[in-house]
């Protein structure tokens, strides 16, 4: 069958034809591009009208649901559901007929869009009317916000892996091949016709990667492979499929098998785990209220001095995590702030004033996985992507515009 012509949230009726070569479908698509672009072009100069969705006067968002409806495509109405539909394209593959969108012009959050006519330039509405702007005019370039492109050629060849199914579609043969060569176990299929046009060539498979939540991940010949892959995940085991041996683990459940000497703290359970007492001791005496324990003999080996430390201090600063409560105690303000840092979520109070002298700074840019929901928050936009670039299907959300800032591609 055959992939619609229109992404996002569109409609459009086109000739349905035969086509002889995969370049028609392009050609199609990029004349319908091209024809939005000359639409566009009559109206320059016509003036801006707050609201307005016609000839006699335009908004942004009006002057593009105009244009693209000359070249029967139905856009949303306003910025926002604009933004929502199509297919995202990044600022070096635009191509006359993209939308562009900004930020942060007359208000926070996405506030403006234009078409882009080539050259680096995109005709828009601004308060002065219709006109042509610069993408690197030194407004509008720190406000870009990003691309979307709501006319496609069909996507009539598909990648489809032995385990995983579809991964992903493309309007020629030959750029669904060079997708498909940087999986194992892919093949081709024309999705008009089911002819399989290519397919990775067959090897043996005799080591499994496998994820604990996500199962078999991809299959390899040899077990030096197989490592080199599962080192790229986390919570992954390598298996022999012959022996059904597990023949490497990630290393956090290898050392877990290791690790003899438990630091545990009266109000938050374990807090760590080591191979030596020294090291368990160690690490212990860096916080109040603890002990270790040898997990083997369930034996305390050490403990806090909970006497020693009341008659040396008096306890002026708490540490305050926004919901399991007060983590720690302490007689300066450095030292309850040094240990605030390594919670998230926590304040720092001066028990005699009732004062916050120090909150822990707001995470903003949140990690989002399809299917397991939050992974991680960070304070900084490009923290939060080197976070989402080490998982699939994962994409990177302002917290505060419940913009989406990044998204993973295959």
């Amino acid at each position: 069958m055959k992939k619609a012509i229109l992404t996002g949230a569109l409609s459009i009726s086109l000739l349905t034809a035969s086509y002889i070569t995969e370049d028609i479908n392009i050609t199609y698509a990029q004349s319908i591009q091209s024809n939005i672009v000359d639409i566009a072009l009559q109206y320059k100069g016509t003036p801006y009208s707050w609201g307005g969705t016609s000839p006699s006067g335009f908004d942004c968002s009006g002057f593009a649901l105009y244009v693209f409806g000359q070249a029967g495509i139905d856009l949303g109405r306003t910025t926002d559901a604009q933004w929502s539909g199509g297919t995202s394209v990044s600022r070096s593959d635009l191509v006359p007929g993209d939308m562009v969108f900004f930020q942060n012009t007359y208000k926070r959050g996405i506030s403006h869009s234009g078409i882009y006519i080539g050259n680096n330039e995109f005709i828009h509405a601004s308060s002065s009317g219709i006109r042509v702007s610069s993408l690197s005019n030194s407004y509008w370039s720190p406000r870009y916000l990003g691309a979307k492109r709501y006319v496609a050629a069909e996507l009539n060849f598909d990648v489809i892996h032995s385990s995983q199914g579809l991964l992903k579609s493309f309007a020629t043969s030959s750029e669904a091949i060079n997708y498909s060569k940087l999986w194992r176990n892919t093949k081709v299929v024309n999705n008009e016709n089911e002819n399989v046009v290519w397919e990775y060539p067959e090897q043996t498979t005799n080591f499994n990667v496998v994820h604990s939540s996500q199962g078999v991940l991809e299959g390899f010949s040899t077990e030096q492979d197989a490592i080199a892959y599962a080192k790229k995940w986390m919570n992954t085991v390598v298996v022999n499929v012959n022996s059904n041996e597990t023949v490497w683990s990630w290393p956090v459940a290898q050392k877990a098998s290791t690790l003899s000497f438990d630091v545990i703290h009266s109000h938050h359970g374990v807090l760590e785990t080591f191979p030596s007492k020294s090291e368990a001791i160690n690490y212990a005496e860096l916080w109040k209220h603890t002990s270790v324990v040898n997990k083997e003999t369930n034996e305390t080996i050490w403990q806090f001095d909970e006497m020693m430390a009341a008659s040396t201090s008096v306890t002026v600063f708490e540490v305050i995590h926004s919901s399991v409560g007060v983590l720690e105690s302490f007689d300066s303000k450095d030292s309850a702030i040094a240990y605030s840092k390594k919670w998230k979520n926590t304040k720092v109070i001066n028990k005699e004033t009732s004062q916050v002298v120090w909150v822990f700074p707001e995470e903003k840019f949140k990690v989002v996985h399809s299917h397991h929901g939050t992974l991680e928050t960070f304070d900084s936009k490009s923290d939060a992507i080197a976070y989402a670039q080490k998982w699939l299907n994962t994409e990177v959300i302002d917290g505060e515009t419940d913009q989406v800032l990044w998204t993973w591609t295959a």
